[in-house]
């Protein structure tokens, strides 16, 4: 399992946690990409925990539809006889949007040990 993580605020914000590295990682970047416009705002608590609310909700929806369109592609290109690569295709555009040539774990996602 990975745990998400965010800094936010001046306080680490729990995400969830999730049985694919894939969707941890597509957590990741669309919350901190919907935090980071009020990271430095002066709010109250309240609004605070709405952001945070806010980004959670739209970070796993939209890890959830994207990973549903790579799981289709996939079965399309293995049923055409396409290549089966090892690597899932999400986590390949994601090192590749982000300039990575490695295949390292970002900030923010952390492997849980069961």
């Amino acid at each position: 399992k990975w745990k998400v993580e965010v800094g936010y605020q001046s306080a680490t914000r729990y995400m969830g946690t999730f049985g694919k590295r894939e969707q941890a990682m597509l957590v990741n970047e669309v919350a901190r990409g919907m935090l980071k416009m009020t990271k430095d705002s002066k709010l109250t608590a309240g609004e605070i925990e709405r952001n945070v609310t806010f980004a959670k909700e739209v970070a796993v929806s939209q890890s959830d539809a994207v990973l549903e369109c790579v799981r289709v592609g996939v079965a399309y290109e293995n049923a055409k006889g396409g290549v089966n690569k090892e690597m899932n295709i999400a986590e390949v555009n994601i090192n590749k949007e982000k300039g990575r040539t490695d295949h390292s774990t970002p900030l923010g996602i952390s492997e849980l040990l069961v």
